[in-house]
C-alpha cells in the first residue's frame, strides 16, 4: 500500500499597498507499507519566507516509521530517519547546506460527530550542531463541508522554531490559520 500527502499553501497578505505576510511551501510524504504497521517513508519540502529572509529552504529526508493507528477516525504515525537540508538566505547572504535527523509525529483524532483534531509536530535536529534544531508544529480542527468529508474548514496554529535563524531574525514564529482543505480518500 502506498500512501501520499501533498500540502500546497501559502499566507500573503497586505495592509495598506504593504506587504505584511509571504509566506509559501509545498510538502510531499510518501508512506510504503512493510509487514505489519511498519512503514517507509520519502518527504520533500520546499519554502519560501521573505519575512524571515528565507529565499528557499529545501528538506529532503527518507527512513521509517510506524502506525500505532490508521483508521478513517484516528490516526497516529511516528516517521524518523536521515535528512539533508538546503537553506539560502538574504540580508545578509547566507547559504548552508547540513545534514539533518528527521522526526515527525502525525495525529488526527474524531472528536465529535463532525469534528476532527489533526496534529503535525516535525523536528529536524542538525548532526552537526544540535543548536541548528528546526522545529514545525501545525495543530488545526477540520469541520466537514460536504458529506463526503473532501472539503473542509481547518481552523489552526502554526508554530515554527529555528535555532539559527538568519541575523536579526527572532527564531520562533507563531500564527493562526483559517484553510479551505481537500482530501481525496
Amino acid at each position: 500500500m502506498i500512501a501520499t500527502q501533498i500540502n500546497i499553501g501559502g499566507n500573503h497578505a497586505q495592509s495598506k499597498q504593504i506587504t505584511t505576510a509571504n509566506r509559501w511551501f509545498a510538502d510531499t510524504t510518501t508512506d510504503f507499507k512493510l509487514g505489519g504497521n511498519w512503514l517507509y517513508f520519502v518527504r520533500s519540502l520546499h519554502e519560501f519566507d521573505q519575512f524571515t529572509n528565507l529565499d528557499y529552504r529545501g528538506t529532503a529526508s527518507l527512513g521509517s516509521g510506524y502506525r500505532f493507528f490508521n483508521e478513517e477516525n484516528r490516526k497516529l504515525i511516528i516517521r524518523y530517519g536521515p535528512g539533508v537540508t538546503e537553506e539560502i538566505f538574504h540580508s545578509p547572504r547566507l547559504v548552508r547546506t547540513s545534514p539533518d535527523l528527521f522526526g515527525e509525529v502525525e495525529t488526527k483524532w474524531l472528536i465529535g460527530p463532525r469534528i476532527v483534531f489533526e496534529e503535525k509536530a516535525t523536528f529536524h535536529p542538525n548532526i552537526t550542531n544540535f543548536g541548528m534544531l528546526r522545529i514545525l508544529n501545525t495543530t488545526g480542527f477540520l469541520i466537514p463541508l460536504d458529506n463526503q468529508k473532501r472539503w473542509n474548514l481547518k481552523v489552526g496554529f502554526r508554530y515554527e522554531y529555528n535555532g539559527r535563524p538568519n541575523a536579526n531574525r527572532e527564531p520562533s514564529d507563531f500564527a493562526t490559520n483559517v484553510n479551505i482543505v481537500y482530501s481525496r480518500n
